[in-house]
Order: C-alpha cells, then structure tokens, then sequence
C-alpha cells in the first residue's frame, strides 16, 4: 500500500471512529468537519466563519499496546468580544495527542503522560466531541481584540454611557460616618 492510498483527505469526516481499527490500519485521517455536526459549539457562543473545521488524526499503539491518538484542528470563529459586545473573528488550533484507555486501570497508568478518553472495548469514539473539545479549548479565556480601536466604536460608547448612567451607591462606610457625625 502507498502512503497516498494511507491518507484520506478533504473529504467529509465521520462523525465516530473505531479507536483500533484506525490505528492498524495506518491511515492518516484528514478532512473537514461541518459545523452543523458540532452543535456544543454554537452553545457556547462559538460561531463557525470558515467553511469547515479542518482536520488531521492519526491512531498508533504506545508501547503498552494502547492506542493513541494524535493530530491537529484548525478553523476561523467568532465569538463575543468582551470588552465592546462585538463580533470578534479569531483563528484558533489545537494540537492534540489522547490515549484511548480501554479499563479505569488502564487510564490510571496512561493520565501520567496522556490526557485520556475511557471507552469500552469496541465502542466508537465520537470525533465530533473531540472537535469541539478541541476547539473549546482553543478560545481565549477573555476574548477582545487586541486593540481598543478594532471594537465597534458606537458598541463602546454605548456601553461606557450605560456605565456612566448607572447610578452610584454610597459606600456603608460613608453612610455609617454620616450617622456617627449626627450623633455627635
């Protein structure tokens, strides 16, 4: 078999896997995810702007003889920037490397090195799930743009006038002077 007839690419993914199957077979696979099959992420407030979500898995044994998955995600999003309101396009990736732990025993000796999935013998992986794992991860913990001067203009002043309109609460410590000077 050539390395050409081992790589699947650009077509559609499946949406589950054998974890086995893929690492015997020697196959890289390759191709894109639609983002209708990656609904968490909508959830979330993660919009899919590109496409697709383009990806890369290849399955091998450890010496163990667990199978181990490793490849990467890349796509372009959208989601909320936190400091205007606004629409924030972001490219994010991720690269990844799972072991496949087929017992509690086996996944407490792979956690040491591995971040690990537990699923039965002969059970399929969802490689959706582990898109949006991926890409979740992927997302700045407070995404903003970079500049003050990319947000949205009117969004920020909007906001800073809602800030502005709000009205201020006295401190307890100035209302309890307040009564401490009237007593006196």
């Amino acid at each position: 078999m050539t390395s050409r007839n081992k790589h699947q690419s650009g077509a559609r993914l499946p949406l589950r896997i054998d974890p086995d199957a893929l690492a015997d077979s020697g196959r890289i696979l390759g191709g894109r995810a639609q983002w209708v099959d990656l609904g968490r992420l909508e959830y979330c407030g993660v919009r899919g702007v590109s496409p697709d979500v383009e990806v890369r898995f290849r399955a091998y044994r450890e010496p163990g003889g667990a199978v181990l998955i490793a490849g990467d995600v890349t796509a372009e999003i959208a989601v909320t920037c936190q400091r205007c309101l606004g629409e924030l396009v972001l490219p994010v990736g991720a690269e990844l490397l799972v072991a496949v732990a087929r017992s509690q025993r086996e996944a407490v000796r792979l956690q040491e090195d591995y971040e690990t999935i537990e699923l039965d013998r002969g059970a399929q992986l969802s490689l959706a799930g582990l898109i949006e794992d991926e890409l979740l991860l992927a997302v700045p913990l407070v995404p903003k743009h970079e500049d003050r001067r990319q947000c949205d203009a009117e969004a920020l002043a909007r906001l800073e006038a809602l800030g502005n309109a709000a009205p201020r609460r006295e401190s307890p410590f100035q209302v309890l002077e307040a009564l401490r000077k009237n007593e006196r």
